[in-house]
């Protein structure tokens, strides 16, 4: 994972990109490792789920840097069109996945570095690298 590319995606709007992609692509088809990538991007709109995603499809990477929820923000409800109806929840979602995500992750670091569960596969000796990325 580019650590460059995951700084530039940290100050990405990606609640509104994953918006972008679910309205953008809707009933489209498409193969099972842009499916599954834009599934998981989409419903957990982080910077690692986004670094999954343009590996996949560079081009994303475009929108993501460019979106922005302000227009939809300005806009009252009444008057939005299909492409923008139902903002709120899909936010409203999106926190909640990241909020729970974020509970999951809690509490792996905080069991890992008090020895009481080990994360990661069977074969990786060394844990360092998970409990950072945990941190």
């Amino acid at each position: 994972m580019s650590g460059k590319l995951l700084k530039q995606l940290e100050n990405c709007n990606l609640k509104a990109a994953a918006f972008n992609l679910v309205k953008g692509l809707e009933d489209g088809v498409y193969k099972n490792e842009m499916a599954a990538a834009l599934d998981l991007f989409t419903k957990l709109p982080s910077p690692e789920t986004a670094v999954n995603l343009i590996a996949v499809c560079p081009e994303i990477l475009e929108l993501m840097a460019s979106a922005s929820d302000s227009f939809v923000r300005m806009t009252p409800k009444e008057y939005r069109g299909p492409k923008i109806q139902g903002f709120e929840e899909w936010m409203e979602s999106f926190d909640a996945n990241l909020r729970a995500a974020s509970s999951v992750q809690s509490f792996l670091l905080k069991e890992a570095t008090a020895g009481r569960v080990r994360v990661g596969f069977h074969r990786m000796r060394e844990q360092s690298p998970l409990y950072n990325r945990l941190a």
